[in-house]
């Protein structure tokens, strides 16, 4: 029998220290970090490399513990970089890990250097009580998350696939959060699925003139005239997989006129008092349908010259089941009229996981267990999680903590902490989670 209370203690120190390590990206630096944990692993005798990438001071960490069968069953996924911080702004040092009032403080104490303790204190404990596997155990801490991963997942998945597919992937994405439920019961969104990414730059080009004598369509005014259509428009709801199982849980746990709703979505959602009430909670709308976010604009060099080009930048996101090339398409056709052209930048396609597998079902019952409900959810965002969907793997987001919502408010934020509680309670319930999904019966 492990006792947790003692683990507290381990997990809590390696989040400090990791912390400690300061991984900003750009330019990353991963390597240091990698090699501090190849010394914790070496301690405790588990196979592990270094995986270079495309740069000397950038690595991936991975480590394996051998199954019965040398199948790459499960990989647990996190990154070794984090984001900027200013330090004017914080109220401890952000690469301090300073302790108080039961919080560690520190970039990528949230996102997601605590997954990186957790993972690796889960792989330690398997290690020192001879569990036994029936496949291949491997943890991948990459480098260049934050930078959209080309010199980590991606890289490692190029260069190194034997190591580093695997079935199933648990990587960073859901939370568990208070708040959202009737009686602040902890609702905990596991990362299903992903929006896909369709950055685009829309161009237009027009006559020049004085600014004194106005130009009906000038290339400033087509862009805008483009970008107020494009952000007034109201994209169909797409209710996937995941989605209408959210809302369906949703309802049963509301109950009453709320169960009515959300067991019919799909067919209601038709009607604006319905959708209006689904888009006033903005990240539920995110996740219910394609969206455009106007990012950058840049027009003009004189104060008194009506320039001949105007450009703007947009992020666009796709719910699963629709592709790049197609919304392409409809972007395309928008922007006909008002002769803007439309070039993309960064885009990959939407992603989503099954449901029906073995090890949703045990994360489900888990976190019953601890009476929480656990429902599925496409993340409005991108983790490094896609890159091994797009390869064929089962992927879920599962961040096990169960917090505030004002306290995900610290992920890129100021003051990003965690609780040592959470610590302790994470590293239980993911460990449980693994062994029994992986444990030789």
């Amino acid at each position: 029998m492990i006792d947790f209370k003692l683990i507290r203690k381990e997990v809590t120190e390696l989040l400090v220290d990791i912390i400690k390590f300061d991984t900003t990206n750009p330019p990353g630096n991963e390597r240091a970090l990698a090699e501090f944990f190849a010394e914790k692993f070496n301690a405790e005798g588990i196979e592990n490399k270094i995986l270079d990438s495309s740069k000397p001071e950038r690595a991936t960490f991975w480590a394996k513990i051998p199954g019965e069968e040398d199948v790459n069953k499960l990989l647990l996924l996190s990154h070794l970089d984090v984001v900027p911080a200013d330090k004017s702004l914080w109220s401890t040092d952000p690469f301090s890990g300073e302790i108080k009032d039961g919080y560690i403080y520190g970039r990528g104490a949230l996102d997601i250097k605590i997954l990186g303790a957790m993972h690796a204190v889960i792989m330690f404990l398997i290690k020192r009580n001879n569990i036994k596997l029936k496949y291949n155990l491997i943890m991948l801490s990459v480098a260049d998350e934050e930078e959209g991963g080309s010199d980590g997942a991606k890289f490692v998945l190029e260069n190194f696939p034997e190591l580093t597919e695997a079935e199933f992937v648990l990587g960073e994405g859901g939370y568990g959060t208070l708040g959202i439920l009737p009686e602040n019961k902890p609702l905990f969104s596991l990362s299903t699925g992903e929006k896909g990414v369709t950055w685009v730059k829309a161009t237009v080009e027009g006559q020049s003139g004085h600014g004194s004598m106005p130009l009906k369509e000038s290339a400033p005014n087509n862009l805008i005239n483009f970008l107020h259509k494009v952000a007034n428009h109201r994209f169909p709801m797409k209710f996937t997989d995941s989605m209408k199982v959210f809302l369906q849980g949703i309802g049963d746990e509301k109950g009453g006129i709320n169960k009515f709703l959300m067991n019919n979505v799909s067919t209601l959602s038709s009607f604006n008092f319905v959708r209006g009430k689904l888009e006033e909670n903005s990240k539920l709308s995110a996740a219910l349908q394609n969206t455009v976010s106007v990012t950058k604009i840049n027009a003009g060099y004189k104060d008194n010259v009506i320039p001949e080009k105007a450009e703007a930048t947009l992020d666009c996101r796709l719910v699963p089941g629709e592709t790049v090339d197609g919304f392409l398409n409809e972007l395309k056709l928008m922007a006909k009229p008002f002769g803007v052209k439309i070039e993309p930048i960064n885009v990959f396609n939407p992603n989503e996981s099954t449901l029906d597998t073995q090890l949703y079902k045990i994360m489900d019952d888990v976190f019953k267990e601890e009476e929480i409900v656990m429902l599925p959810y496409i993340a409005p965002g991108f983790t490094d999680t896609r890159f091994f969907r797009i390869r064929g793997s089962v992927g879920y987001g599962i961040v096990p903590i169960v917090v505030e919502l004002e306290e995900l408010e610290g992920i890129h934020g100021v003051d990003e902490r965690v609780s040592v509680d959470n610590m302790e309670f994470g590293t239980r319930i993911l460990f449980e989670i693994v062994k029994r999904f992986m444990e030789k019966i």
